[in-house]
């Protein structure tokens, strides 16, 4: 198994003890960030869906940035940028999260992205050392430390101030730096990507959710969490800030003028280098095939028949029409290469009449005509459109997307509904809308690692389960039911999963029927082949020790079953038990450490109970996924958090 790393700047922390207040701790750290030529920040943004994108960045007084931008499951963009203005050059997995119909067109150049894409607000507005001072003294006038719970009693080397929605971590040194600053961000702040943009106002301030703007039109409410582990207070930032030196500035100065040159001050008059192109100038082309044909009535000896294709698209297109009539003429195929709004007429194709010649009677028989385009962007297998056809998908009337990653859709969708029988549709949208939620949720990747490995075994769940990779809780709603949150989650897992291991079967989120009790054992990953039973929780509050034992409790039976499904969370006999955790930014472990996680691990372990009262272990490899890396402990290693078994 291999887990991405959410990664964001590491910290060094010296115990020692803060005896100044937090409001003064919060206002040095304000200070020593406000004086410094540059910030090095890095930056977890989680929205609504559960989308993390993280930034490493270098923010200069004079609103200079450069850095990255990375999506934890895959993609990466360098990026540089000005107050209102910024420059990417991404991989294809960065783009397919973004733009899936202009892939292959923008991937590896530098580009002027569309506001929202590059990143979800203006890193050098609301960054840069002066901005992010002033956002610190603001939160530094309502500072306290707040009572600690059991988890954070645990970790002397850092100190928690909490102000509104926001908390702080202040390291124990003597200098009393500032290591992370977390909280929900005000919506307004948000620039959504045009496709789902919903207003154009943006501020050029952080601030808190209890203290933000009125909503207005369009903008989502701050959310309140519902329960004891808050499941997101969205859209939420979590940032790392290091007050630098000249020398990183003058990088950056530099790094922004090479590719943005009227964004560094000094720049020499006259005319400038071309820059990068807009985005949204790029216009890839596709080719779509649009069918017409002749068939009719046919009351001579010879039957007679042709078809229409036209490219209906806005680029020249390859492709075979293949063509039928039954009873009566065979296949027939004809290569097509059309440009744009070109037309291909087939000659007149012919067969004998196939009603039964019966004399002094009219006789009649019922001729199916079946024309359909395989277009070279759906791949290799000609079959693969028609059987979508047959049960109400018609490729062609799909949105468009990059040809790279066409097939793998198109593959995914005969996946999910292949097991109708011909001419059963009722399956189409559902499936068509499915696809779209997870490629608008920014999961292109992991769609086409699950098609294209053709090892998910209950593909057909996709059609329900995939409309669940957005869902989130809002404000007054009840905590959310089982599988819903966290189920991105388990999507990415589940495909990287399949992208690294070409032998894996994957059962996801579905059960086996156990030979000896009859019952349905199941968990959130199944691989089949490795036989593994993996129970994801995501952590966005400090209550990763109750993650954990919800997440061995189920591993162990120790639930009742779905009232829908009769399912048992249970690893079914002979698979390894693996509890995969993943903290969240919104959570203040975020940040934690193996060392730190260990610190609480061990202190918690009688309440963690991963010993059973034989001496046996209650799971076999436990996983906590932060941003300082994939923390492992295996069966047998256990006494290193205080666990004998």
């Amino acid at each position: 198994m291999l887990v991405l790393v959410v990664g964001v700047a590491a910290a060094v922390f010296v115990v020692r003890r803060i005896s100044d207040s937090p409001s003064v701790a919060l206002r040095g750290a304000a200070d020593r960030i406000r004086s410094a030529p540059a910030v090095r920040v890095g930056v977890a943004y989680r929205d609504a869906g559960g989308h993390i994108i993280i930034g490493q960045f270098t923010v200069t007084g004079d609103n200079l940035v450069s850095g990255t931008v990375t999506d934890p499951q895959g993609g990466r963009a360098d990026l540089v940028a000005r107050a209102g203005t910024s420059a990417v050059r991404g991989d294809a997995d960065w783009w397919a999260r973004r733009s899936p119909k202009q892939i292959r067109a923008i991937t590896g150049q530098w580009v002027r992205p569309e506001p929202g894409v590059a990143f979800p607000f203006d890193i050098a507005a609301l960054l840069n050392p002066t901005a992010l001072a002033r956002r610190i003294d603001a939160l530094a006038g309502a500072a306290h430390r707040p009572d600690q719970n059991t988890e954070d009693a645990t970790d002397d080397q850092i100190r928690t101030v909490v102000s509104g929605d926001w908390t702080a971590l202040l390291d124990t040194s003597k200098d009393r730096k500032l290591r992370w600053l977390g909280g929900p961000l005000d919506p307004s702040l948000v620039i959504q990507p045009a496709a789902y943009h919903h207003n154009d106002n943006h501020s050029t301030d952080i601030v808190p959710a209890s203290h933000s703007r009125p909503t207005t039109p369009g903008r989502p409410a701050p959310v309140v969490p519902a329960r004891y582990d808050p499941i997101a207070i969205p859209p939420y930032v979590a940032i790392t800030p290091e007050p630098t030196g000249s020398d990183a500035a003058s990088t950056t100065q530099t790094a922004v003028a090479k590719i943005l040159p009227e964004a560094s001050p000094g720049t020499a008059s006259g005319p400038q280098p071309p820059g990068p192109v807009a985005q949204r100038t790029v216009k890839p082309g596709y080719a779509t095939f649009d069918l017409e044909w002749t068939a009719q009535d046919c009351n001579t000896p010879t039957c007679t028949w042709t078809v229409t294709v036209t490219n209906t698209g806005t680029a020249p297109g390859t492709g075979v029409l293949y063509a039928s009539a039954t009873p009566g003429m065979p296949l027939l195929t004809f290569p097509i290469t059309l440009p744009a709004s070109g037309t291909f007429v087939t000659p007149p194709m012919t067969f004998p009449n196939p009603a039964p010649v019966i004399k002094g009677k009219n006789t009649q028989i019922t001729v199916s005509y079946s024309a359909w385009v395989h277009n070279s962007s759906f791949g290799p297998d000609p079959a693969l459109p028609q059987r979508l056809d047959d049960r109400g998908i018609n490729p062609n009337t799909l949105t468009p997307i990059d040809p790279g990653y066409e097939t793998s859709r198109l593959n995914l969708l005969d996946q999910m509904i292949g097991h109708l029988p011909k001419g059963d549709t009722s399956l189409a949208t559902p499936a068509i809308n499915a696809v779209d939620t997870a490629i608008q949720a920014g999961m292109l990747p992991e769609l086409k690692a699950i098609a294209d490995s053709g090892r998910l075994e209950n593909p057909a769940d996709l059609v329900k389960k995939l409309k669940l990779v957005s869902s989130n809780t809002t404000r007054g709603a009840p905590p959310p039911t089982d599988g819903k949150i966290g189920f991105r989650r388990e999507v990415e897992q589940a495909a990287e999963i399949l992208r690294e291991d070409p032998k894996a079967r994957i059962l996801l989120d579905g059960a086996l029927r156990n030979a000896s009790t009859g019952e349905l054992e199941g968990a959130d990953i199944l691989d089949m082949e490795n036989k593994v039973a993996y129970q994801l929780k995501t952590v966005s509050g400090p209550q990763i020790i109750a993650a954990i034992k919800a997440a061995i409790r189920q591993l162990n039976g120790g639930n009742r079953p779905s009232g829908d499904t009769d399912v048992i969370q249970k690893a079914p006999p002979g698979y390894k038990k693996v509890a995969l955790i993943y903290v969240e930014p919104q959570s203040k472990r975020h940040q934690s450490t193996r060392a730190a996680l260990t610190r609480l691990l061990s202190h918690e372990a009688k309440e963690l109970a991963i010993c059973d009262d034989d001496g046996s272990a209650r799971m076999d490899q436990l996983t906590v996924v932060t941003a300082q890396g994939v923390f492992t402990w295996q069966k047998g290693g256990f006494d290193a958090i205080g666990q004998p078994c």
